[in-house]
């Protein structure tokens, strides 16, 4: 099985900063539609046989554009949601942390630190993971399927797979990065690529230190 996760494309949130989360649910910004149009390009004449997406409208659009060439109605999965930090949506990541310092220091550290209204990064790795695992069990071996969703997210299964600490940031995850794994049953996971930006080919890039979200 190949399966191919991707980042949601741009949003202006993104491009100021903003951490959108799930309360923020902000559609595409122009640059965000071209972005998901050349992803779609990336998967010309191919057998895709699902496409998946978080229930957010910045992950559904990209999908939808996604899907279109295929025929294929976009199967929403909440579990797909980016991380849940309410207390933090709308705001940059200076006024958090202006704002709440101490416990985003907390948050950003340890992995298991429980906030109010913020979701640990544990509790998003084992929702990730079991998403994840449980959309590409519903599938046969020989089938291709594409799930769109969030940076938080895609961190949160990656630092699984590759059994890395979730913090790091040794590699990006680019507003409509493609990232390509193969799946064997029972439970082997192999990546092909990681974060695949060569489809934009210079049109934009966000580039900034801090990722939002």
């Amino acid at each position: 099985m190949h399966i191919y996760l991707i980042r949601h494309g741009v949003t202006q949130a993104n491009i100021d900063g903003i951490w959108q989360g799930r309360t923020i649910d902000a559609p595409l910004s122009t640059k965000g539609i071209e972005q998901a149009r050349l992803a779609a390009q990336r998967f010309k004449n191919m057998d895709i046989k699902a496409v998946y997406s978080s229930t957010l409208i910045r992950a559904k659009t990209t999908a939808a554009i996604i899907s279109q060439q295929f025929g294929l109605e976009v199967k929403e999965v909440k579990e797909l949601e980016e991380c849940a930090i309410d207390l933090w949506s709308g705001l940059t990541i200076e006024q958090v942390k202006e704002q709440f310092g101490e416990e985003f220091e907390m948050w950003s550290k340890d992995p298991i630190v429980s906030i109010e209204g913020v979701e640990s990064k544990a509790d998003l790795q084992i929702r990730a993971v079991k998403a994840v695992k449980e959309i590409i069990h519903k599938h046969d071996e020989s089938d291709n399927i594409i799930i769109v969703t969030h940076g938080l997210f895609l961190r949160a299964f990656f630092s699984w797979l590759m059994q890395i600490s979730i913090n790091s940031r040794v590699y990006g995850l680019e507003n409509t990065g493609i990232s390509h794994l193969t799946f064997e049953k029972p439970d082997h996971f192999r990546i092909l690529s990681l974060n695949e930006t060569w489809h934009l080919d210079g049109f934009f890039s966000l580039n900034k230190d801090e990722e939002s979200f």
